[in-house]
């Protein structure tokens, strides 16, 4: 529970996993997304090299990291907006304003379970599993022929 006047308890940086997503913020507020952490991989921004390996083992979240070549980016675990906004779209993807409305319409609660059908890129999906947490699931369906 939240305290008036009392201090939120501090939660140290955790290191960078295999497999999450990262976005990388520049000096000038640019962002670039890492979609998933590799080990063996290297995410190239005009010829600066940035191995996934090296991210994981020497990143802090929020804390300005210098590359092999001097580029200076800030690397941080992207919010849920951020992900659904740097999604590719091989399909539609319901973007957080409409997502809102089916959310409060729908009455989307923790603990709910959730028939889905037309799945796509996933952005709806992400915040139903959200809003519905703890408890929630969501049961995708689909037809045989898009499967």
């Amino acid at each position: 529970p939240i305290v008036p006047g009392e201090k939120p308890a501090y939660n140290p940086p955790m290191p960078f996993l295999a497999g999450e997503s990262l976005i990388l913020y520049d000096n000038r507020g640019r962002a670039y997304v890492i979609p998933e952490l590799i080990p063996g991989k290297v995410f190239n921004l005009d010829g600066h090299l940035f191995p996934h390996a090296e991210l994981m083992e020497k990143a802090s979240e929020g804390e300005s990291y210098v590359g092999p070549r001097g580029l200076t980016l800030t690397p941080f675990r992207p919010t849920l907006r951020e992900t659904l906004s740097h999604m590719k779209r091989r399909t539609q993807v319901i973007y957080p304003k409409d997502q809102g409305l089916i959310l409060m319409w729908g009455e989307i609660r923790p603990g709910l379970r959730i028939l889905e059908s037309g799945i796509g890129a996933g952005a709806l999906t992400l915040s139903l599993l959200r809003m519905s947490a703890p408890g929630g699931r969501s049961y995708p369906s689909r037809s045989a022929k898009n499967t």
